[in-house]
């Protein structure tokens, strides 16, 4: 034991303190990558001392702490070979390869720390990524408050979201399902959320890097359309993550699609709802009716929200999918009105009067949509669609008879109130008849 603790602890100190008082010296400056083949051939020392404690010691508690120390010395002659000769950004990658091959390792030997050995290089390589999450953060902040904070100009951004993120990702989905065949534990969960922390980020970066090819994506407002496609890739990354903790009874990928769930929607309604409403914001809306910027943002998050409600609702979030499903009637709504909208006044919907053509148009629109509800509705027998529907009625007719009939003077204005009042009284009729009667039975 003394020996063996010695010959690690003093094999990586004399390679430490050769790197830094040598390494500037003209006769290693000439051996291209000396340093990284002086320390695998080191680690490979300890690996063959390694073998000899694995095949000639029986199993008592002095060969655990033997392959103990040996393990621990080949691992870290490994990390310094890589740290030493490989640049800052292809680091991690090379980190999480370790990882995976320890873990994969870990499953055809008896060594009781390479998990614990795991556990070290995967905090190295959260500290790694530390300045991109940074700067992932100051990205947010300028898309919300415009804020330049410019605390992070010297960390580049990732310019290979693929290999730089999407592989480390693939390495500890490998992980996970390596530890998991041994004992499946919190740290088997932990790797399950990085690998979705990293394709979330990938698939953010990537899309970015797609719109934005020659310019930096730091300090670059993003359009209306980028946006909408940012959201989408995270609705769709959502749903995936509910499917495989659905089939797979992983609970890690299930919370994973409730947040991404949770960012798409606070994407949607902080965005595309608030701050940069194309209504009154400057968006640009490019394409033809249906076919354009709105139906990518509030058209398609309509699917993405009735099958998130689908998931979450296999998972007992009752309360949660009745408060969202409503989410889709409304951006329903907003999609077919501001269609409307992009017709007469495109590509900039916050530009332009209103003509009495576009007024009548809302009011035909949405008496089809109050329809389509009332049908829908009544064929999946579903209570919200027809609660939809009459709401949309209500709204229209008196839209028609209040707004589009203000032009009107004299008896027609009489007229039209008069009109409004049968319509009403026709709809109350119908609706308790034919939708809401006491023999019906209703589903939500």
């Amino acid at each position: 034991m003394q020996w063996s603790g010695l010959f690690g602890l003093t094999s990586i100190c004399y390679y430490l303190l050769a790197y830094f008082k040598l390494r500037q010296a003209d006769m290693f400056n000439t051996i291209p990558y000396f340093w990284g083949f002086m320390a695998f051939a080191l680690a490979g020392f300890a690996f063959i001392f390694l073998r000899s404690v694995m095949n000639k010691l029986s199993e008592d508690q002095i060969r655990d702490r033997l392959l103990t120390i040996f393990t621990v010395a080949t691992t870290t002659f490994v990390s310094l070979a890589l740290t030493i000769e490989l640049q800052k950004d292809f680091l991690p990658v090379a980190i999480a390869m370790e990882i995976v091959v320890i873990a994969w390792i870990n499953n055809r030997v008896v060594i009781q720390c390479l998990r614990s050995i795991i556990g070290v290089l995967a905090f190295i390589f959260g500290l790694l990524l530390i300045p991109q999450i940074l700067l992932l953060g100051q990205i947010s902040l300028y898309s919300i408050l415009e804020l330049e904070l410019k605390l992070q100009e010297s960390v580049p951004i990732v310019e290979w979201p693929l290999f730089q993120l999407g592989f480390p990702a693939i390495m500890f989905i490998g992980t996970s399902l390596c530890l998991k065949k041994q004992k499946d534990n919190w740290q088997v969960q932990v790797f399950e959320y990085a690998s979705v922390a990293l394709i979330g980020i990938m698939g953010y970066y990537l899309t970015r890097h797609i719109f934005h090819r020659e310019a930096s994506v730091i300090f670059v407002k993003s359009g209306f359309f980028e946006r909408g496609v940012i959201t989408n890739v995270f609705f769709a990354f959502s749903l995936i993550c509910f499917f495989i903790g659905r089939i797979y009874n992983r609970a890690a990928y299930s919370t994973s699609g409730i947040v991404l769930f949770c960012i798409s929607l606070i994407r949607l309604i902080l965005f595309d709802l608030m701050i940069h409403n194309p209504i009154w914001a400057n968006q640009r809306i490019d394409g033809v009716v249906i076919f354009n910027g709105l139906t990518i943002t509030y058209g398609f998050s309509v699917f993405w929200i009735i099958k998130g409600c689908h998931e979450l609702k296999l998972m007992n979030f009752e309360s949660f999918v009745y408060v969202i499903s409503k989410l889709s009637f409304l951006f329903l709504f907003i999609w077919c009105t501001y269609n409307v909208r992009f017709y007469f006044h495109q590509p900039f919907l916050s530009k332009g009067q209103f003509s009495n053509a576009e007024i009548y148009s809302y009011s035909a629109v949405w008496l089809v949509l109050g329809v389509g509800f009332l049908i829908v509705g009544i064929s999946l027998k579903s209570k919200s669609l027809r609660i939809a529907s009459l709401g949309m009625m209500v709204l229209t007719v008196a839209k028609v008879f209040l707004y589009d009939a203000s032009e009107l003077q004299g008896l027609l204005r009489v007229g039209s109130f008069l009109g409004l009042g049968l319509c009403f009284i026709g709809l109350s009729y119908f609706y308790s008849r034919f939708v809401f009667g006491k023999n019906r039975k209703n589903s939500i």
